[in-house]
């Protein structure tokens, strides 16, 4: 992902392509502004909000699509931050710096977006928990009547 996506980079691209990254999949927009990447978080977290208003399934197509673009966004920023520092000719410890603001982590942004995505998924429990607690009791009744689960005593 590194070399393809630097090659891009020095040659002036700016398109992303798509890839799979397992912590943005796991953390959704929040690995996005664990990285620092505030506005490409904030996009991630629009894309299943609008693509389920636009179609049904447009909501994990646009979690997919968030999820798809987040390697590739990492190394492009990472890079570009990189060759501004050189074209603004930093070294030592104001190159440090100024990656340093750029890019790394943020526990703040890591804690924020974490808040926010449990506050998420509790929204979504009080709007649909009646029709995911009827999934679950319909699966777990399926389970036992194959028995794969023990009947209950």
């Amino acid at each position: 992902v590194y070399d393809r996506q630097r090659a891009r980079v020095l040659a002036g691209g700016k398109a992303l392509r798509l890839g799979w990254s397992w912590p943005a999949f796991g953390g959704w927009f929040v690995w996005f502004w664990y990285r620092k990447m505030w506005r490409l978080g904030a996009l991630a977290l629009l894309l299943p909000v609008v693509g389920g208003a636009v179609f049904p399934g447009g909501d994990v197509v646009g979690y997919l699509l968030a999820v798809s673009l987040a390697s590739d966004s990492y190394v492009s920023v990472a890079l570009r931050n990189r060759l501004a520092a050189e074209a603004q000719g930093l070294t030592g410890e104001g190159r440090a710096a100024f990656l340093a603001a750029r890019g790394g982590v943020s526990w703040w942004g890591g804690t924020v977006g974490m808040v926010l995505m449990m506050g998420l998924a509790v929204a979504d429990m009080t709007a649909h928990g009646d029709a995911i607690l009827t999934t679950l009791v319909g699966a777990y009744d399926q389970l036992q009547a194959a028995g794969v689960i023990p009947p209950s005593d």
